[in-house]
């Protein structure tokens, strides 16, 4: 076996990946993606030219990077993991690593007690299709009535009068689109108008998209409970390890 480090793959690299990511998410049912086509460092684990798995590393900021391993199931205890986690750590010896799982996998729990990684936060994917929640937004009270200014970068501002006291950020995807960055200024918090902001908002993109999706995290538990008032539901779990 020979472990090999590159910065970008090739696209016989790719198509070996797509079908490491394949085998794992038939075995598991993971519903990861194996980053192919950003990343600051790929290594793969090779023998005869054949895949046997594969760790990418991304920078999250200066000294953390965003991992990401996966090994073909019929390959497993056999020490690739170990001699593509080496590798990494002999290329980044003074780097933290965080590693992400939506914990479908039981084997990469036991890895990561080995290792002895730390809990860091967990993080929920969030879908709303509005086929299935077609009157969901619904004509807000007088008094939360805002005027939603949306210009053509993608960002959603909130104004109650003349004041702005809200904004979202909307980042159009292949199918739907990617709600994030919403944010109420503080002192008009608890008030409901970041409900009645969501509710405009969803109802404009209602007219241009089939679906929206978000994330938050795991411990905003006020955000979560907007979202599920607004009809998300959490479609994935990810938990992020620090080692």
């Amino acid at each position: 076996m020979e472990i090999t480090a590159v910065h970008f793959l090739s696209p016989e690299q790719k198509q070996q990946i797509h079908s490491l990511e394949m085998a794992c998410r038939k075995e598991y049912g993971s519903h990861l993606s194996f980053p192919s086509e950003d990343g600051d460092f790929f290594f793969l684990a090779l023998k005869n030219n054949q895949l046997l798995g594969a760790f990418s590393l991304f920078c999250l900021e200066p000294g953390l990077y965003e991992c990401m391993a996966a090994v073909f199931p019929e390959q497993r205890n056999k020490g690739i993991f170990s001699s593509l986690l080496q590798e990494a750590e002999d290329r980044f010896p003074d780097d933290d690593f965080c590693f992400v799982t939506d914990g479908t996998c039981p084997a990469v729990f036991s890895v990561l007690e080995k290792l002895q990684a730390e809990f860091w936060y967990s993080e929920h994917m969030m879908r709303l299709s509005f086929s299935s929640f077609p009157s969901v937004h619904s004509a807000e009270s007088p008094s939360k009535q805002l005027s939603i200014f949306n210009p053509e970068n993608g960002i959603f501002h909130g104004y109650l009068g003349k004041q702005q006291i809200g904004t979202c950020c909307i980042m159009e995807q292949k199918y739907g689109a990617y709600l994030y960055s919403l944010e109420i200024l503080p002192s008009f918090r608890n008030q409901g108008y970041g409900k009645a902001f969501l509710s405009q908002v969803l109802a404009i993109l209602s007219a241009r998209f089939p679906f929206v999706t978000l994330q938050v995290s795991g411990d905003n538990e006020a955000a979560l409970h907007l979202y599920q008032k607004a009809g998300f539901s959490i479609t994935e779990t990810l938990s992020y390890y620090l080692y």
